[in-house]
């Protein structure tokens, strides 16, 4: 290789190498001051997440309930709630208990979810076991998923369903 193919081989590598890094440029983070009147939107953390308010209020709304499990899951930059109910009949969730539940995550949480996941089981047999309840959310009059023998609605769903998200914590 001569000196000239090797110095045009060598450019060749920078060019391509400063065509892919410069658009991620735009990509990092910033330490700039915001524009004022504008606020931050401070990150969720563990600290701030109120499943625990969630679970006392679905607790104290729907008698029927056994024990409730909320979790918020995370992927990306958004933030689901995942709701795991237990009773001890095994009757399936009505589609007005359904939207009760689906209220009070909605009204309850403290970070607009992309998705609220709600699973049913039943105790009634001794052992936990899964309640479906595809009437119930059939009956919701919106989009729904299957998921885990329980439904995923997304915040498109949930809003058309309940209104625009708004925490009342």
């Amino acid at each position: 290789m001569t000196r000239r193919s090797s110095t045009i081989s060598a450019l060749a590598t920078m060019a391509l190498a400063t065509a892919l890094l410069l658009p991620l440029s735009a990509c990092t983070a910033s330490t700039s001051p915001l524009p004022a009147g504008t606020q931050s939107q401070e990150e969720p953390t563990a600290s701030t997440d109120n499943s625990a308010d969630v679970q006392a209020a679905l607790l104290e709304a729907i008698p029927s309930l056994q024990d409730v499990t909320v979790i918020r899951s995370q992927s990306g930059l958004s933030y689901g709630q995942v709701v795991e109910v237990v009773r001890d009949d095994a009757q399936p969730f009505t589609t007005e208990e359904l939207t009760e539940v689906l209220r009070i995550v909605w009204t309850t949480v403290d970070v607009e979810p992309a998705s609220i996941s709600v699973t049913l089981e039943t105790t009634a047999s001794g052992e936990k076991r899964a309640v479906l309840f595809d009437e119930a959310a059939d009956g919701l009059g919106v989009r729904w998923s299957a998921f885990r023998g329980g439904i995923v609605v997304t915040k498109g769903a949930l809003a058309q369903l309940l209104g625009e998200w708004s925490s009342t914590s």
